[in-house]
């Protein structure tokens, strides 16, 4: 756990004091971090760095198909630009830091609610196998924020990456994720997918795109849509409590840094 921590810090940029304050600074989560780790889960497994060509037109076809039936079933008008083709790695180039913004308040409201909380920290970075503290981060608080925002950021990281395996496109969550208003598909996806359904890729992809459209279309012609979504996860963020009590008792309970020890 110790290794895995220190090598987080590492990743996400943390090599010097100055680097600790900044990304402390920065936000609740260190997206640098968040963006390491869910690449390195994009890429593996077999991940396709590009589109091939024949993907790429099928998924042509299908966008094409989708708009023309839309344009005659709804009342929404088309989007502005092109859906872009992506690869996993794409997507969580594209769609990390909707995330980030997206959870950012709750990791907030959860590193406010800790900031009072110090009772336990020095027995944190200490024990059998001590954890370096950095000069200048000697400050229960600073420490608090510095594991929390490391800590969300591999949370958020792991999620994205798990999710670029198994999302077809950029509205698969309900929400807009893609500053292209146009949307995404993520064609090796829905090739697996299609697969495993043992159903046409031609067919499988031209239902997705109608679905990826319609969102689409959705999104650009209320736009009060997200705004509202945001709001929503802020109320939530702010009704977050913490028991400090139960914490603190578990901390002083468990083994120092031992998983196992903490519930």
């Amino acid at each position: 756990e110790v290794q895995s921590l220190m090598q987080a810090f590492t990743a996400g940029g943390l090599n010097t004091f100055g680097d600790l304050k900044q990304t402390v600074e920065s936000g609740p989560i260190n997206v640098k971090l968040a963006k390491s780790i869910a690449l390195q889960k994009a890429n593996a497994d077999g991940s396709q760095g590009t589109v091939s060509a024949q993907s790429a037109d099928i998924a042509r076809r299908a966008l094409s198909e989708a708009n023309l039936w839309l344009d005659t079933a709804c009342t929404f008008d088309p989007t502005s630009g092109e859906t872009q083709m992506l690869t996993r790695a794409g997507w969580v180039e594209d769609t990390l830091e909707s995330w980030a913004k997206f959870a950012g308040p709750v990791a907030q409201s959860m590193n406010d609610a800790l900031d009072s909380f110090n009772g336990e920290i020095a027995g944190m970075f200490a024990g059998p196998v001590p954890i370096p503290v950095p000069y200048g981060m000697k400050d229960p608080g600073q420490l608090i924020k510095l594991l929390g925002n490391t800590s969300f950021a591999m949370q958020l990281g792991h999620a994205a990456g798990d999710l670029s395996h198994e999302v077809n496109g950029s509205f698969d969550q309900g929400i807009a994720l893609l500053k292209n208003p146009a949307g995404g598909l993520i064609m090796q996806n829905i090739e697996e997918y299609a697969t495993s359904l043992d159903i046409p890729v031609a067919e499988v992809t031209a239902f997705l795109a109608l679905r990826e459209v319609a969102h689409a279309r959705l999104f650009a012609g209320v736009p009060w849509l997200m705004p509202r979504f945001e709001a929503l996860i802020g109320k939530y963020a702010r009704g977050i409590t913490i028991d400090l009590d139960a914490m603190e008792e578990q901390l002083r309970d468990a083994g120092a840094m031992d998983p196992e020890s903490i519930s």
